[in-house]
């Protein structure tokens, strides 16, 4: 992982010693944590933008880590190919898993996004096309939109109105 400098384009830092690729890089939405998903395997690493020299770590994956969301409170949820969704709070400034629950609509949970309260967690699917709405506190299953009139496909991507009334997703 690489850290530029946008406005000048100089490199300030290089986080090194993954295990394995990196899936999807989220800072969150105070800029303070960078949190990466793993392939592999790899799990989740998160780093303090204040001390980048220390990663926190949770390795309890058996697949690839796919996608990282950040709520505005300091929450994150991932999915992983081992069809697991897992809930974290970075409040204390450390990385403390809340909640792990099986992803209620699919094999491969895909893109994860909190709703701007907070509230909820959208979760796309890359093996079927479903959406899921999942209480954003406990991963609780809330709803499940209907997509019955897609064909057979996958809706991977999905993301909130920033006043939180619309739910889009995507695939292919």
């Amino acid at each position: 992982v690489y850290l530029f400098d946008r406005a000048s384009g100089r490199l300030l830092q290089r986080l090194g010693g993954l295990p394995s690729p990196v899936n999807q890089l989220v800072f969150s939405p105070d800029g303070r944590w960078l949190a990466a998903a793993l392939r592999y395997g790899g799990g989740l690493r998160v780093w303090d933008r204040r001390r980048l020299d220390a990663a926190m770590t949770d390795r309890d994956y058996k697949q690839s880590s796919c996608c990282v969301g950040w709520s505005r409170d300091g929450r994150l949820a991932t999915s992983a190919n081992d069809g697991l969704l897992r809930l974290y709070s970075m409040a204390s400034g450390s990385l403390q898993r809340l909640a792990s629950e099986k992803a209620p609509g699919g094999q491969m949970p895909g893109a994860v996004a909190f709703s701007p309260d907070g509230s909820r967690l959208a979760v796309g699917y890359e093996d079927s096309a479903r959406v899921d709405v999942l209480d954003g506190r406990t991963l609780a299953l809330l709803s499940t939109p209907s997509t019955a009139s897609l064909p057979n496909s996958n809706l991977r991507a999905v993301a909130w109105s920033a006043d939180g009334e619309l739910l889009a997703a995507a695939g292919r």
